[in-house]
């Protein structure tokens, strides 16, 4: 394990300690759910702005590129209009859109410390 020194800023090999380790709920709440079973839920409406929707169109599609070159696999997809409350418990969702685009996100936001509206999104006490 590497351990920054104090004494001159620099890094060196420490001691490894042995319940230090990434696990369920230290690591963090993206990583919880890629590690565990996780589905993108596809957008079928219209995005409130267009730019958005394209862009979210082409980091979704260079996602599911991406996790089929590094894990040679497809990532599970569904459309939103198919999300059921069996799959949305057994899966985490990864919801791609805005609100206007993605009827699961439009069905969470008010349950989401999120404000988006078509001119602002705030994140927060909102």
């Amino acid at each position: 394990m590497l351990v920054q020194d104090a004494r001159e800023g620099l890094a060196r090999l420490g001691r490894v300690l042995p319940n230090l380790r990434k696990r369920s709920g230290l690591e963090g709440p993206i990583d919880d759910a890629y590690f565990g079973r996780f589905a993108f839920v596809l957008p079928t409406g219209v995005a409130r702005d267009a730019a958005v929707g394209r862009w979210a169109e082409v980091e979704m599609k260079r996602s599911m590129a991406d996790w089929r070159a590094i894990f040679r696999g497809d990532v599970i997809t569904v459309r939103d209009t198919d999300v059921t409350p069996e799959f949305a418990a057994k899966h985490h969702l990864v919801l791609w859109g805005d609100p206007g685009s993605n009827k699961v996100l439009a069905r969470l936001l008010g349950r989401l410390p999120l404000k988006w509206t078509g001119s602002e999104l705030a994140l927060g006490s909102v």
